[in-house]
């Protein structure tokens, strides 16, 4: 019984040394830029690698319940290969929203849709459609999910 989510487990344990590194880069920024804890803020170059650790700690917890409740019910061999891609992905978005906005390069599509820009805050490739696009598409949204979408 225990060997049948044997792949569950495995990709578990990749996903826990995932944010151990993840915590480990923080610790290693903090020396590298001398900010002390608890400051969280002091240098922008701190404050990336500290907000991407963030940001993949807030989604962990989410991750593996719906990660295992997926497999436990559902097609395991499925949800481990789209486990393994998440937490590839998920290093891929902490590499780069990690480095300076001039450092970065161009990354790989699956990295890129989780990859802001540091200017406007907004998602990349969200202004590549068309104005006119982009209207519609916030029309729509507001049309069918009223309570869910808000204007500050």
């Amino acid at each position: 019984m225990l060997a049948d989510f044997a792949p569950l487990a495995l990709i578990t344990i990749l996903a826990v040394l995932e944010q151990a590194y993840f915590s480990l880069q923080v610790i290693y920024a903090r020396r590298r830029f001398r900010i002390a804890p608890p400051a969280v803020s002091g240098n922008e170059d701190f404050e990336r690698v500290y907000r991407a650790h963030l940001n993949s700690s807030e989604y962990f917890p989410m991750f593996l319940s719906v990660f295992w409740i997926a497999g436990v019910f559902f097609s395991q061999v499925l949800v481990v290969c789209i486990g393994a891609l998440y937490l590839y992905g998920r290093y891929m978005y902490f590499k780069g929203y990690s480095e300076s906005a001039l450092k970065r390069k161009k990354s790989s599509r699956l990295g890129r849709w989780r990859t802001y820009d540091g200017d406007s805050q907004r998602k990349i490739g969200a202004g590549s459609l068309p104005a006119e696009r982009n209207v519609k598409l916030l029309t729509a949204q507001v049309a069918l999910f009223p309570d869910v979408v808000h204007f500050v």
